[in-house]
């Protein structure tokens, strides 16, 4: 095996090769799996993670691997199967553990690195099992819908307005609407604002809808990635 090194994340060029590799090693089923093109652009504008997002090269300086850790302790990372070892899943570990450590615990809060995968991902659960790692019963459910079918109008109840968010300052009122909608304080300002400069985004997507007296009452942001469409053999399906 190749000798390996490893280094910091250091900007925009690191992000193309991360994608780069995400894009090779996923099948295209896996390709929208958390955290996607689109979801790595977004986490790579906060500085956070940034500072907690690794990389590790071989000898002729092609990414390997990488691994980072998101703003609610997840840990997240590609490896190249021809560069698998039980040394460097046990570095990618360690660094994941490394950056939690770097924040204190809040007092009743459990202090855990955690990370999620799909439930057939037999590959991805031993790894973390061999590492320490212990399912829990949370699960996240994806849905599909096809776009070349007709979909329903939209009726909104007397007086409440869909409309598109007009631009960032409006960033602090969605934040606030996210925590309200989700009972979480999971969501900053920075958060949103990175979602809303990654070059996909589509402020035509970015949907709200405003109670009357102007009170935003509900939010979906919608995105369309080329690269992942791509990749999965998706296309756009023309409006009419």
């Amino acid at each position: 095996m190749d000798a390996m090194r490893s280094r910091l994340y250091a900007g925009s060029a690191d992000l193309r090769l991360m994608i780069e590799l995400l894009i090779a090693l996923r099948p295209s089923y896996r390709l929208t799996d958390y955290p996607s093109i689109a979801d790595l652009r977004e986490l790579l504008m906060l500085d956070p993670v940034r500072d907690a997002t690794r990389l590790w090269v071989n000898a002729r300086g092609e990414l390997a691997g990488f691994a980072l850790v998101d703003p609610y302790n997840n840990l997240r990372w590609e490896i190249d199967p021809r560069a698998a070892s039980c040394d460097l899943e046990s570095e990618i570990v360690a660094w994941g553990v490394d950056c939690r450590r770097r924040e204190p615990a809040e007092e009743g809060v459990s202090y855990t690195l955690d990370a999620s995968c799909r439930e057939r991902d037999l590959e991805r659960i031993a790894f973390l099992e061999r590492h320490g790692f212990i399912q829990q019963p949370l699960r996240s459910l994806h849905l599909e819908r096809r776009l070349n079918e007709p979909i329903p109008p939209l009726l909104l109840p007397s007086g409440f307005v869909l409309r598109s968010v007009t631009g960032e300052h409006e960033a602090d009122a969605l934040t606030a609407l996210h925590r309200a909608a989700f009972g979480t304080e999971h969501m900053t300002v920075d958060e949103r604002l990175a979602m809303m400069r990654v070059p996909t985004y589509d402020p035509a997507l970015d949907l709200v809808v405003v109670a009357p007296g102007g009170r935003l009452a509900a939010y979906c942001l919608c995105s369309v990635c080329s690269e992942e469409n791509e990749r999965g053999g998706m296309r756009a399906v023309p409006t009419r």
